[in-house]
């Protein structure tokens, strides 16, 4: 499969250059909230958007349950913050 993965940030910056260096220098931070793609099968037209946050960090699959607003367990069993 092929996928396009995007991810979006708005930027105040006074240049093109200096727009995709704030974009850049917020997806490097510790402390990022740069989690959230849109990625988009290219062979079906399917999208989806991930929140990558929600990982479980015990077995670092999506397997939070997306319909519960502040999980506890992972699916896996692992404790979430």
């Amino acid at each position: 499969m092929r996928y396009l993965v995007t991810w979006t940030i708005d930027s105040d910056a006074p240049s093109a250059i200096e727009a995709a260096q704030e974009a850049l220098a917020t997806m490097r931070r510790a402390d990022s909230i740069a989690t959230v793609f849109t990625v988009a099968n290219r062979e079906t037209g399917h999208i989806e958007e991930w929140d990558l946050s929600r990982l479980c960090p015990s077995c670092e699959l999506f397997e939070i349950d997306p319909d519960e607003e502040r999980p506890t367990v992972c699916l896996c069993g692992a404790p979430v913050n």
